[in-house]
């Protein structure tokens, strides 16, 4: 009986299948019959059963063998696709590596894993022209939008990446060791100010200045202006000219993914732009090459792409 249910068990299509139990079937009807606990038939009956259970057979096999060769040339359907990501059945990124998920998994992590996962299916000519990234992780960052640019700071590796609008080109800054306005966010540290408005004019300085205040003095501190390690940089690298003034205040986004490769850096899952905060908001992924252009590529959420 065992050796019976391995052989069913190994059977992978309908129609062998269908053999099977047809010979179980005769197998058992023939040990039924050798009981002998039916009366004897005529030559006559006996020949005229025969016959039918002949027939029969032969009708069975003749559309097994027809269904078979028909089910030859019918095109095989293709595979569901897989459960992990899809990156694996994408041109040319096989060995791309997994981030570390948290445990157990944040819901951020996995919007923006997602986002990620969209790109690479909507975008393999980056992995094809410029390689596979060969570390792949979550970080989380500071992002704020200007007239003109916009600036992603790296809070977990320490780095931030300010993208010129105009020219298609970004800027990478390591972050700076003293903030203008540092603990609650409120006081200017003057010793900070000094150094990075050192060479300006009073004009500049006074501009700069009206940058910060216009958070810090404003009511409940939600006036939209530059505070922080991005206020920092930004006056310390003269970007007024070339950014603009704020149109938002920084946005804390936790869990984008950071990929790096051989020829790009990419950062999947911001903001669409200002204020598009929702999970089934359209999505930002920045593809930053190493010749110092970068490209910001849209993607949608599930239902609409």
């Amino acid at each position: 009986m065992n050796k019976i249910f391995e052989i069913a068990a190994s059977i992978s299509t309908p129609l062998a299948l269908a053999g099977f139990f047809a010979a179980v079937v005769f197998f058992v009807f023939r040990q039924i019959i050798a009981k002998d606990v039916f009366p004897r038939l005529t030559a006559a009956i006996g020949g005229d059963l025969l016959k039918h259970i002949i027939d029969r057979l032969f009708w069975l096999a003749l559309v097994a063998m027809i269904l078979g060769f028909v089910a030859s040339f019918v095109p095989k359907p293709p595979p569901p696709p897989p459960l992990t990501s899809p990156s694996s059945n994408s041109p040319g990124t096989a060995s791309l590596p997994l981030p570390r998920f948290s445990t157990p998994s944040r819901i951020t992590e996995h919007h923006s894993w997602g986002v990620f996962e969209a790109w690479i299916r909507q975008h393999p000519e980056v992995l094809r022209q410029y390689g596979v990234p060969t570390e792949v992780k979550f970080v989380s960052l500071h992002e704020q939008n200007f007239a003109t640019g916009y600036v992603a700071y790296n809070v977990s590796d320490g780095w931030s990446v300010w993208l010129f609008t105009k020219t298609n080109e970004f800027k990478k800054m390591g972050t700076p060791i003293r903030h203008l306005t540092p603990g609650s966010g409120r006081n200017i540290d003057e010793n900070v100010f000094a150094e990075v408005t050192q060479g300006m004019i009073e004009r500049e300085k006074k501009l700069y200045r009206s940058l910060i205040n216009g958070r810090l003095m404003s009511p409940d501190f939600k006036g939209i202006g530059i505070i922080g390690g991005i206020g920092t940089l930004y006056i310390q690298n003269r970007l007024y000219e070339a950014f603009g003034r704020p149109e938002e205040n920084e946005f804390f986004v936790a869990d984008v993914v950071y990929g790096s490769a051989d020829g790009y850096e990419v950062l999947a899952g911001l903001r669409h732009s200002v204020g598009l905060t929702t999970p089934d908001s359209p999505k930002s992924v920045y593809v930053l090459y190493r010749d110092g252009r970068f490209e910001r590529h849209v993607q949608f959420p599930q239902p609409h792409q």
